[in-house]
């Protein structure tokens, strides 16, 4: 496995766990929850290789 493959392996584990354990976007308060979401899974925020 090279690093590419492994990278993305984690962040697929990683954005799953997220996914998990944040609020639903429709959760009151929606706005916050929704804010939230897309700042994390916007992406471009995380270690390149």
């Amino acid at each position: 496995m090279n690093i590419k493959t492994y990278l993305v392996s984690r962040q697929k584990l990683i954005e799953r766990a997220l996914d998990r354990y944040l609020p639903k976007a429709n959760t009151k308060p929606a706005t916050l929850h929704r804010a939230m979401r897309y700042s994390l899974f916007a992406g471009g925020k995380r270690l390149r290789p």
